[in-house]
């Protein structure tokens, strides 16, 4: 009996030195390795984790079986770009459709479409203006190409054909671009304009304003196009 007991006593330390074994084989091999126990050496040819590594970068156990790299985190948003607005679509077609109205016998002047927008876009909130695209486009008396036959025209943008459509399409792309703040302003912060073939103002108002100091040239003509602003004093 003692011989029995003395054989199933040996027979359970062996299979408990045995599972150990085991035990710490697969624990190895899936990288759950206890970080005081040295590593066997095939722990490197199977791409388990080394523990001082994983104290310094963290790897889920499937990630390190696979041999995977660490998904690196994803990088904050930019603050300017995610304050970023888009014009609506509204916006653009009424903006647009002035420019077109003013401007659509220079639509292939470069600088021409960009500084009536730029004039309407400068009036937006300035003192004596309006605040809004809508108010600043209806204002009374201000903009001569409200209403007449280009404006008229605009209504139905598809009926428009041959140059006409180019200009509209041009403008329109203008006036996207300078809502959406992807066209600068080149007019120094023009704020009225006036056309006429050799620059002179074509009215009392402007020849009196520009004679007394209260408005000035912003920049140079371009066609029949000169852009007028407050002087910085006055601003």
């Amino acid at each position: 009996m003692a011989i029995g007991k003395t054989r199933v006593q040996a027979g359970r330390q062996y299979a408990t030195s045995r599972g150990a074994l085991m035990g710490g084989y697969f624990r190895d091999l899936l990288g759950l390795t206890d970080p005081e126990e040295p590593q066997p050496f095939f722990a490197g040819q199977f791409g388990i984790r080394d523990p001082e590594a994983d104290r310094a970068n963290p790897q889920p156990l499937f990630a390190s079986l696979a041999g995977l790299q660490p998904v690196p985190p994803l990088e904050p948003a930019d603050p300017q770009v995610a304050q970023a607005t888009t014009a609506s679509d509204d916006d653009v077609r009424l903006l647009g459709r002035l420019i077109f109205a003013e401007g659509a016998d220079h639509w292939d002047k470069p600088g021409a479409m960009e500084g009536i927008g730029w004039t309407v876009r400068n009036r937006m909130g300035a003192p004596g203006f309006p605040k809004t695209l809508d108010g600043v486009v209806f204002q009374p008396r201000q903009f001569q190409g409200v209403g007449n036959r280009q404006w008229n025209n605009a209504a139905d943008p598809s009926a428009l054909t041959g140059t006409d459509a180019l200009a509209y399409q041009h403008a329109q792309d203008v006036a996207r671009g300078i809502l959406n703040g992807d066209i600068s302003d080149k007019t120094g912060g023009a704020t009225y304009f006036f056309t006429s073939p050799d620059g002179a103002p074509p009215n009392d108002f402007f020849t009196k304003k520009l004679e007394s100091g209260r408005l000035e040239r912003s920049g140079n003509s371009i066609g029949k196009f000169t852009f007028v602003r407050e002087p910085q004093s006055r601003r």
